[in-house]
């Protein structure tokens, strides 16, 4: 077929472009290559007059151009009064060559070897200080208003991949941070980031302590999506450094891995899903527990949403602890209607396998307990902030045919006969009280009078004698309290859980005591391994009156001279008012002997049992109640601020 002339005049004027561009194109490869070394030294002139402004001092060796625009600088140091801050000696970059025609200053490639950073900041000398200074552009929008929290971590994420390069290598490389009384460092024998593949070796040190880990993973930027590996090399287990430090919390980890699904805003709100899987864990504070707490195993899936003013963790959200299943759902809603809602719900398991599946430093009392059957647990609250007295609080382990078959390393049937109890004070032992009849001052229920009882139940646990070793709605009182006030003002521990507390666990005041506490006395009461009454026994020969008075037959004679059955009703209310607080209410006593009215305890106690019928009407304001002079006598006045919580005390608190 034969082009006509329009064919042939169209296809000249193409060729005349394609000639056109390529004498542009080469024309411009001419200019840069004329121009790259004066442009560079340019740069790098500008670059020491910034160094020079800040106090620092930047040199090279040699920089040179490899290739059309990939920079090589040789021997590069900053250095802060003639010490180096950093060293590298050889580092290659290669510009995003797109993004530079925009004004963009990204890389395409970045590699270096032989980084070595040494940051330090004493009270003498500070080499990174001059970086740390506000600039005048971050002064001037200081007074604008944060962003919220969600956007920040978004952002923060987004413009650090954003700035990675696609192709990322140091090697050889070493950053260290010293203060006066820190030493902390991370080696990197090798990390790379290659089409979208991350692989590299760390080791991390702080003060004393090291360890090192492989990373291995694949990232897509773009869609902050990807999967990172974490093992230790050299030990079983690598130690997060920073956190002890930070929070005072001791966190190890095994062999864990980690996959991001999903990382997006939309319309101001940050969603993720995730899911992992995590080795060896231990996790250590000194509100969690006194020993590190171990879980061999945690894994599942964490799904989420985050706005300006909330956080919510999906319902979709299960974790897997060791080989029990759990699964959460939970909401910090801090906007106009601000509340709090947590549910937590395992399924149904073989009770061994969920009691086997406890985290070992939380729950060492039942370790090795087999038992037949199935157990849940279900818990839930819902707080809120305006009315924190109508809270929600539902907690539960439900059973099928539970039936323990073998006791684990602690026998929970110990109170059943005679045994014995060591008391200790701030992690120290102090007595050991022989809890059974070779004691002297040992008394049986049967020889303590009801009236006793009565009152004990009246300040601690009302219904000891019907409940299962729980009072709900003293849990959910609490709670209210200790959150409208900010602090722990009060507790809702039962009877049960107190005998529990004094009789099988160590007194400080941990999660983990208070978690085991509740297990305890859910086994102690569900399988009836301890009569009511013997607990009831047991507890009034165990339980403080004051300082170094253990048990009613101890107090009866300490504070009347008279053996437990031959206190009268009044008497056994002001025992009974000593509980709450002992080694403070003792003290609490006018210089004739009798009762301060600062004792709001002892008050509450006494007049609801004026009004039960269980005190003559002589004594409904009674405040002798006949104690030994030396009781009183030269009594030191006890410190004002330890007084502030007896004072307010009032009935309401009664259970």
């Amino acid at each position: 077929m034969r082009l006509g002339p329009l064919s042939s005049r169209l296809r000249r004027r193409a060729w005349f472009s394609l000639l056109l561009v390529g004498l542009l194109f080469g024309l411009g490869l001419l200019g840069w290559f004329g121009l790259r070394h004066r442009l560079l030294d340019y740069a790098w002139t500008k670059a020491i007059q910034r160094s020079e402004n800040l106090g620092y001092q930047l040199s090279s060796k040699r920089l040179e151009f490899s290739g059309f625009a990939t920079l090589q600088i040789h021997d590069l140091a900053v250095t802060f009064q003639q010490k180096p801050l950093v060293t590298v000696a050889e580092m290659t970059a290669k510009p995003a060559l797109l993004r530079l025609l925009t004004g963009e200053l990204r890389l395409q490639g970045l590699h270096l070897k032989g980084l070595r950073l040494q940051a330090v900041q004493t009270g003498s000398v500070c080499n990174i200080c001059p970086l740390l200074k506000p600039t005048q552009d971050s002064t001037a929008t200081g007074s604008e208003p944060k962003s919220p929290i969600n956007q920040r971590i978004y952002d923060f994420a987004t413009q650090i991949l954003d700035r990675l390069p696609p192709d990322f290598q140091i090697k050889d490389s070493y950053v260290s941070y010293r203060n006066d009384t820190l030493i902390t460092s991370i080696g990197l024998p090798f990390l790379t980031y290659q089409s979208n593949q991350i692989n590299g070796r760390l080791k991390v040190r702080e003060n004393q302590e090291s360890g090192a880990v492989r990373l291995e993973g694949n990232l897509d930027r773009s869609s902050i999506t990807g999967t990172l590996r974490l093992t230790p090399m050299g030990q079983k287990t690598f130690f997060v450094p920073w956190v002890q430090r930070k929070l005072g919390l001791t966190l190890g980890l095994g062999e864990s891995i980690l996959t991001i699904k999903e990382f997006v805003m939309e319309k101001g709100v940050l969603s993720w899903n995730a899911h992992g899987r995590a080795t060896g864990i231990q996790v250590q504070h000194p509100r969690l527990s006194a020993d590190a707490v171990h879980l061999p195993l945690l894994s599942g899936r964490f799904k989420g949403r985050a706005g300006s003013d909330f956080v919510e963790v999906d319902s979709g959200t299960v974790f897997r602890m060791n080989r029990l299943p759990v699964r959460v759902y939970a909401l910090a809603d801090r906007g106009r209607d601000a509340r709090w809602d947590l549910r937590l719900t395992t399924a149904w398991s073989p009770a061994t396998i969920f009691l086997a599946s406890l985290p070992q430093g939380l729950f060492d009392k039942t370790r090795g307990m087999q038992a037949r059957g199935q157990l849940r647990f279900r818990f839930s609250l819902q707080l809120e902030d305006q009315a924190p007295q109508q809270c929600r609080l539902r907690s539960s382990l439900d059973q099928k045919g539970f039936q323990i078959t073998r006791m684990g390393s602690t026998d929970l049937r110990r109170m059943n006969g005679p045994f014995e109890h060591t008391v200790i004070r701030n992690g120290q032992p102090q007595r050991t009280i022989t809890v059974g009849p070779s004691n002297p001052y040992y008394t049986p229920l049967d020889r303590i009078p009801l009236a006793m009882q009565q009152a004990v139940m009246t300040g601690e646990d009302g219904d000891f004698y019907q409940h299962k070793g729980f009072y709900p709605e003293a849990f959910r009182r609490s709670l209210a309290q200790n959150y409208r006030q900010g602090k722990f003002a009060r507790g809702g521990s039962t009877i049960t859980m107190q005998l529990v507390k004094n009789v099988f666990l160590h007194p400080r005041k941990t999660i983990a005591r208070k978690s085991e506490e509740f297990l305890l006395t859910w086994l102690i009461e569900n399988q009836r391994l301890t009569t009511k009454t013997r607990m009831m026994e047991v507890y009034l020969n165990v339980i403080e009156f004051g300082e170094n008075i253990w048990g009613i037959g101890e107090a009866s004679r300490h504070y009347f001279d008279m053996s437990p059955s031959e206190l009268d009703p009044i008497q056994c209310v002001f025992l009974a008012g000593l509980v709450p607080r002992p080694r403070v209410l003792q003290h609490l006593l006018e210089p004739d002997g009798k009762v301060s009215p600062r004792n709001g305890i002892y008050t509450a106690i006494r007049d609801r049992f004026y009004r039960r019928g269980w005190l003559p009407v002589e004594d409904s304001a009674r405040r002798d109640v006949g104690l030994r002079p030396s009781v009183y006598r030269h009594l030191a006045v006890p410190d004002s601020t330890l007084l502030i919580h007896p004072l307010d005390w009032d009935e309401e608190d009664l259970e």
